[in-house]
């Protein structure tokens, strides 16, 4: 970044300063365990450069095509997240 400013006596002040924003995308893997007896599934996964407390929404689609969006599962410390009997 550049700035420039003219002071109180007219003269032309500049300075400039560079750093690095960090735009690398993050990533998210998902792993779907299904109990066909208790007719539940279980999801996990693990984010990259997702913040712990953030959430992640799983959109499950049956067979039949219902769909069912489960919202607020929460990123852990390790980036990993969580939910059973769903």
């Amino acid at each position: 970044v550049n700035a420039s400013a003219e002071d109180r006596n007219g003269n032309q002040v500049n300075d400039s300063d560079t750093d690095n924003m960090d735009a690398t995308g993050g990533a998210l893997t998902v792993a779907l365990t299904v109990d066909d007896n208790a007719e539940t599934a279980s999801i996990s996964g693990t984010t990259t450069d997702v913040a712990p407390g953030s959430t992640v929404t799983l959109t499950l689609t049956d067979s039949a095509g219902t769909v069912q969006v489960v919202t607020g599962v929460t990123v852990n410390a390790d980036g990993s997240y969580s939910i059973d009997g769903v």
